[in-house]
């Protein structure tokens, strides 16, 4: 059934990189390009590092643009302080019983007016401020 397809797209193209995870991206886009050269394999990644040599390992044309329908606000938190991208304090962000990290109340901020993506370490920490914001 493979000649019934006309688009693949593949988000988070970047994840080629990425161990067994990556392994499964690669090898899924050898495969189409082996066996499937008239698809059109549509790849996106905001973060990807080498992106010319990924367009010629695919044989493909590279569209870049830093276009964004919202703008983009960057904050790091480290323990109860939150930071700009410029490293600089923004401020001290309070911590409750309920919600020792103070995500709740950063993600009360922005919502419901506006998206929030938070990124943690590791997947008992997405967890865990899953949790806490469930609550």
């Amino acid at each position: 059934r493979l000649n019934e397809l006309g688009t693949v797209v593949i988000d988070e193209l970047h994840m080629l990189g990425d161990g067994p995870r990556g392994v499964s991206v690669e090898v899924l886009v050898s495969k189409l390009l082996f066996a499937c050269p008239e698809v059109q394999i549509l790849g996106m990644s905001a973060t990807i590092p080498n992106l010319p040599e990924v367009a010629r390992w695919m044989c493909a044309d590279v569209y870049q643009s830093d276009y964004r329908p919202v703008p983009l606000k960057e904050h790091v938190k480290v323990g109860q302080e939150l930071y700009d991208v410029d490293r600089a304090v923004v401020r001290s962000i309070e911590a409750t019983e309920d919600d020792p990290q103070g995500l709740a109340a950063l993600v009360n901020e922005v919502c419901p007016d506006h998206s929030v993506l938070i990124f943690c370490a590791t997947k008992a920490n997405c967890q865990d401020s899953a949790r806490a914001l469930v609550r």
